[in-house]
């Protein structure tokens, strides 16, 4: 069960009787592999550290406030492309962009703005995301920071089983993914 997250490590607890299990196979675990993999695209690398907990319950409650993940994505409807100033170092990602925007998950997919502090990653994937909504109205858009992402992914599974799968479902199930600031 995760317990705390910090920039550079997350801590996990495991019941005590079945610590023994968990911890002899702590490098070879799929799940430790999965959770490391999930920290580096996050939030840079992250050692993991597993402690045995002296009482831990059954189950944990699971209630709405558990669940950030399912809140609205909060578009800047100041992003859009009409705003974005276009030079000749940033051309060809507005041009991606605009395909993005026009036809997601096509030919760009997953599409990643790299880029220096400052030059416009975040106004860009915006606009995708405004320029999407206005021309399919119903479409489900999420968008999320790295850290947003994570902390859901974290209280999904604190939260239990359900919560993972509403997790899932949340993700999984929208027409457009954005996520940004993964550093």
């Amino acid at each position: 069960i995760p317990i705390t997250l910090t920039e550079s490590s997350i801590i996990l607890e495991v019941p005590a009787d079945e610590s023994t299990d968990i911890i002899d196979n702590w490098n070879k675990s799929y799940a430790m592999s999965f959770v490391q993999y999930a920290m580096e695209i996050a939030e840079g690398f992250i050692k993991p550290e597993l402690r045995v907990a002296d009482i831990l319950p059954k189950t944990m409650p699971l209630t709405s406030e558990n669940l950030t993940f399912t809140r609205e994505s909060d578009l800047n409807e100041n992003f859009t492309f009409d705003k974005f100033v276009v030079g000749t170092g940033n051309e060809n990602a507005y041009a991606i962009a605009r395909a993005v925007a026009e036809d997601p998950g096509r030919v760009y997919n997953p599409y990643l703005i790299y880029g220096g502090v400052g030059l416009g990653k975040t106004h860009l994937m915006q606009a995708i995301g405004n320029a999407y909504s206005k021309t399919t109205p119903s479409a489900r858009i999420k968008y999320a920071t790295a850290e947003d992402f994570l902390n859901d992914f974290t209280e999904s599974l604190r939260a239990g089983e359900g919560a993972t799968a509403a997790f899932k479902k949340e993700y999984r199930t929208v027409d457009l993914l954005l996520i940004d600031d993964i550093q």
